[in-house]
């Protein structure tokens, strides 16, 4: 999917498909396929992220209804609870833009040229500014506001996210935009439950226990995280090299499949029907498969960023 100036994008997600297998890459970047069936994990992932969009907001949220009940009671725990949790956050920071789209020049790190037929883009969960010091940030400091989910949380959890590629490039593009420099990330993590039905207790019973569970502020997880300026500087060399590799893996048409990536996060990979077959066209034909845009979360950002930044206090 081209950006309004006809320049390809590339952004964290499509990099980091392409590292971890290229051949993935090819066939949701290149042929703009992905598989109907999504996992129930990245179902219930969205479902929470589209909550908390909502929350920061303030506008009326809608629950998917493609969820399992188990998820949807998590996810009714979670719009009753966090309200509650975090109803200072008014007097902690201020919502500067919520999903804000960001987009930008890939610049040579030696040079400062920009790259001719690739951009940058991503998309920021939020920007806040900050009503007073806070965990060595200091008031009106401007930090992203990250949501994750995961089913554990522990310090190398958030150790590993100190270095997360995707972070350290929205600081630098956000700070290029707006002129401001951007002191760091607040991680706004909820951990899912891990209870499991026991033999005596109803369906019913088992997603009221769920629900329940997600009453317990252990569950909720914030870490202020400053970059580390090393970081900083070589994550522009970073992306430019992976500009590079891909623009070659496009130039010549080849796309190489890492079957150790077959897999990853123990479960198959979406793609590996269309990999291991010897018709690929035909399965993609059986209705497995669907059409999807390369870079769906984008659209409309050649029209501005309107209306995903406006944000209003709470």
């Amino acid at each position: 999917m081209p950006n309004g100036n006809g320049k390809t994008i590339l952004t964290n997600s499509a990099i980091t498909a392409f590292k971890a297998c290229p051949r993935k890459y090819y066939w949701r970047y290149i042929r703009e396929v992905e598989a109907v069936e999504r996992p129930e994990a990245l179902l219930l992932g969205t479902a929470l992220h589209g909550y908390l969009e909502a929350h920061y907001r303030q506008l009326p949220y809608t629950p998917p209804i493609d969820l399992t009940p188990k998820s949807q009671a998590i996810l009714k725990g979670v719009r009753e609870y966090y309200p509650i949790l975090y109803m200072d956050d008014l007097d902690l920071f201020e919502p500067i833009a919520v999903e804000k789209i960001i987009s930008g020049e890939i610049r040579n790190p030696v040079s400062g040229r920009p790259a001719r037929e690739y951009v940058y883009g991503g998309k920021v969960d939020g920007l806040v500014m900050l009503k007073k010091d806070a965990e060595g940030f200091k008031e009106n400091d401007l930090l992203l506001l990250e949501h994750k989910s995961a089913s554990k949380v522990d310090e190398a959890y958030f150790e590993r996210l100190q270095l997360d590629s995707q972070l350290l490039l929205y600081s630098l593009y956000l700070s290029r935009e707006l002129g401001a420099h951007i002191a760091g990330t607040l991680f706004n993590v909820i951990q899912k439950p891990s209870l499991r039905q026991k033999k005596s207790e109803s369906e019913a019973e088992y997603y009221q226990r769920l629900r329940l569970e997600m009453n317990w502020p252990e569950l909720y997880h914030r870490r202020y995280l400053r970059f580390p300026e090393m970081r900083m500087q070589e994550i522009q060399k970073e992306l430019w090299s992976a500009k590079n590799i891909i623009a070659k893996a496009r130039l010549e048409n080849v796309f190489t499949m890492n079957s150790g990536a077959c897999f990853d996060y123990h479960r198959k990979c979406d793609y590996w029907t269309l990999c291991s077959s010897e018709d690929p066209e035909m399965i993609l034909e059986g209705g497995q498969f669907q059409h999807q845009e390369a870079h769906v979360e984008l659209i409309g950002a050649a029209e501005g960023n309107q209306a995903e930044t406006a944000a209003e206090p709470f």
